[in-house]
C-alpha cells in the first residue's frame, strides 16, 4: 500500500451449529405462575438457586447438587420474582410470578 494508506481484508465465516445438545442456557420453571410449589430443572451438576424480587434483593439463597429441586413459595407474597441459578460459572435469570 502506499504510504499513508490502509489496507484490509474483509473476511467473514457464517457460523454453523453441529451439536443436537440441549441449550445450556435453558433450565425450566413450571408452573409459571404459582401459587406456592414451583419446580426447576436445573444443569447436571445443580448450582445456587437465589431468589430475588424485582429491587434485587436477595429473599432466599439455597445450594443443590440435584438438577431438580422444588421451591415453596408459600411463605412470600403474591408478586413478581426473579429466580437465578449460577451453574458452572453460568448464571440463568427467569422472572416468576406467585398468585
Amino acid at each position: 500500500p502506499e504510504q499513508g494508506l490502509v489496507s484490509w481484508t474483509d473476511s467473514f465465516t457464517k457460523p454453523s451449529v453441529v451439536s443436537n445438545e440441549k441449550q445450556e442456557t435453558d433450565f425450566l420453571i413450571f408452573p409459571n405462575p404459582t401459587n406456592d410449589l414451583l419446580k426447576l430443572k436445573i444443569g447436571n451438576n445443580g448450582g445456587e438457586i437465589i431468589v430475588e424480587n424485582l429491587y434485587g434483593q436477595r429473599i432466599y439463597a439455597t445450594e443443590t447438587k440435584n438438577n431438580e429441586f422444588d421451591l415453596d413459595l408459600s411463605g412470600f407474597s403474591a408478586g413478581t420474582y426473579l429466580v437465578k441459578v449460577v451453574s458452572e460459572n453460568k448464571v440463568k435469570v427467569k422472572k416468576v410470578v406467585r398468585k
